[in-house]
């Protein structure tokens, strides 16, 4: 689920409902994985072809677990989140996001449309009714 919208306040939020989540970097995490120049791998970066390996073993070691989780979501035992994103200073500055933790799945489309409909209004912060904000 995705939607594109233009607020008011001339800023393009894109809103989407996430299948799997990932949690941002701290600055300080990003500068010292630059500084490291490892690339965030288990190898290190001084082997590329051992990291490549380490990767796609977890990778199928995890993939198995997808299904059971997008299970548990539509039944509303682990929560959705959506996420809304805009860049007001453009390519180059950081992203603004919030985002919502909601339980089910007609809860989590309900969500997602009054956000979408906040935004479209202007409201800088939507206040969502049965989502808690994350962050």
């Amino acid at each position: 689920m995705k939607a594109e919208v233009h607020s008011p306040d001339n800023l393009d939020w894109t809103v989407k409902r996430l299948w799997v989540v990932h949690r941002p970097m701290t600055p300080e995490q990003a500068l010292d994985q630059t500084m490291a120049g490892s690339g965030g791998r288990i190898g290190g970066g001084t082997n590329p072809g051992a990291a490549v390996l380490v990767d796609t073993f977890l990778f199928l070691l995890f993939l198995p677990l997808l299904p059971i989780a997008i299970a548990l979501r539509y039944a509303g035992i682990l929560p959705w989140t959506i996420q809304a994103r805009c860049r007001p200073w453009g390519r180059r500055g950081p992203p603004t996001a919030m985002r919502w933790r909601v339980n089910g799945n007609a809860e989590s489309e309900r969500a997602f449309q009054e956000i979408v409909s906040a935004l479209e209004r202007g409201d800088g912060s939507p206040s969502v009714a049965g989502a808690h904000r994350v962050r």
